[in-house]
């Protein structure tokens, strides 16, 4: 007896390639709103993308963001509560997710851990990556071999953080910000200038607040996206919940450098 009638593999198979199409329709969207969003260039370059999903694939990625019990811990607060969780690629198809879900988030975090992401960030922020990275030069630039990971965020931390330009080894940052509705709008990225305009940093720590002007909060609003390059003068945090819980809902796209040059 045939244990997988040919017409149940011909379901299964166009059920995968529908899934296929929805996330490859999905990050195309994605990289043409990036694309076709001109660059602010204070207090340096960075877009804010409206709709930057389409629609149907928003309104259906808000109807399977995961329950709390199904990330991964990243931190915990002062009272030992966790207040940063985190879902990546190969945690997607853990068994914590129901099955909907674990196919749904493994497909759109591998997704956007597709080359084409990164090379449309480099392409996107060029000019202020181009010294940094050598590209344009050789094959040896590390352009040539960056690395992008995909992860769900749920950040309760409602003290903020303050301002920063990243882990040494970053090279863009994309947030795109999963709010269910525009009620929370101070909870978005916040972009700071240095009060000294000297003052420069290679990432890797946090600064006081004291020491920048607040430049502007862009708004924690549904499907929209916000993204940078890293350089030693982007300073980026959040600024404290006025009220009640924190809760931001993101899915952060990093682009580093490989292991071998981060030094």
């Amino acid at each position: 007896m045939d244990l997988f009638p040919t017409p149940l593999l011909e379901t299964a198979r166009e059920a995968s390639t529908h899934a296929a199409r929805l996330f490859a329709d999905m990050r195309r969207h994605a990289i043409y709103q990036i694309a076709h969003t001109p660059i602010r260039a204070y207090p340096f370059a960075h877009v804010f993308v409206e709709e930057v999903f389409p629609h149907d694939f928003y309104a259906r990625l808000q109807a399977l963001l995961p329950p709390d019990d199904a990330y991964a811990v990243g931190s915990v607060d002062a009272d030992g509560r966790p207040d940063q969780l985190a879902i990546t690629a190969r945690r997607a198809r853990s068994e914590r997710l129901d099955a909907e879900r674990r196919a749904f988030w493994h497909g759109a975090l591998g997704a956007l851990d597709h080359s084409d992401t990164g090379a449309w960030l480099i392409a996107k922020f060029y000019e202020a990556l181009a010294e940094r990275l050598g590209l344009g030069t050789d094959d040896s630039g590390p352009g040539r071999d960056l690395r992008g990971s995909a992860t769900l965020v749920r950040d309760r931390r409602s003290g903020g953080e303050g301002p920063g330009t990243g882990e040494p080894g970053a090279v863009a940052l994309a947030i795109f910000q999963l709010a269910r509705n525009s009620n929370r709008r101070e909870l978005g990225p916040t972009l700071y200038a240095p009060k000294d305009p000297a003052l420069r940093c290679a990432g890797g720590r946090h600064h006081d607040r004291d020491a920048f002007d607040r430049i502007v909060t862009l708004p924690y609003r549904p499907n929209t996206l916000f993204a940078m390059p890293k350089t030693d003068a982007s300073f980026i945090g959040f600024e404290s919940a006025e009220t009640g819980d924190g809760c931001r809902d993101i899915l952060r796209f990093d682009l580093t450098l490989p292991a071998r040059l981060m030094h």
